[in-house]
């Protein structure tokens, strides 16, 4: 499993910044059945900061996202592993709170929670009955993160 989070803002006013996030994971498990599963999100961003700090402070946050999904199930305890795919894309939505701390005017320690909601449009192929289907879903995702930031420039 591993999960990479990705953002970069550019203040354009005090305590106000866009930028952009990407945001990459993967999951996979192996028992009796294959469970796969991946999730890639990227888009503009905009955080705005609840005081104005030299140090940083608590921060809330909103993008606009391009995702993409993919989930595989699959029984392997045959010779044939027969299995079960459900792909779709579409855009999405995310909202954050967070709270840095920067060190020596060049480092941040960041921690944040995130809710992201996705509408995606796809397929479902099912092996066991055979079938391809168009498919529409929505997604919802709740994350907590933990990193460092590189603040450049003044």
């Amino acid at each position: 499993n591993y999960a990479f989070n990705i953002s970069g803002y550019k203040f354009i006013k005090n305590r106000m910044g866009i930028g952009i996030i990407l945001d990459i994971a993967r999951s996979s498990n192996e028992d009796l059945f294959l469970n796969e599963s991946e999730v890639f999100n990227l888009g503009p961003s905009f955080r705005y900061y609840l005081a104005n700090l030299d140090h940083g402070g608590a921060f809330v946050q909103s993008s606009i996202i391009y995702s993409r999904f993919y989930d595989r199930i699959a029984l392997l305890d045959i010779s044939n592993p027969v299995d079960k795919v459900l792909k779709g894309r579409g855009p999405g939505i995310a909202l954050g709170l967070g709270y840095s701390y920067v060190f020596k005017d060049i480092v941040s320690l960041e921690i944040g929670f995130r809710l992201t909601h996705s509408w995606l449009k796809g397929e479902t192929v099912d092996q066991i009955a055979n079938t391809s289907t168009d498919t529409d879903f929505r997604r919802f995702s709740f994350s907590f993160s933990f990193g460092l930031g590189i603040l450049i420039g003044k």
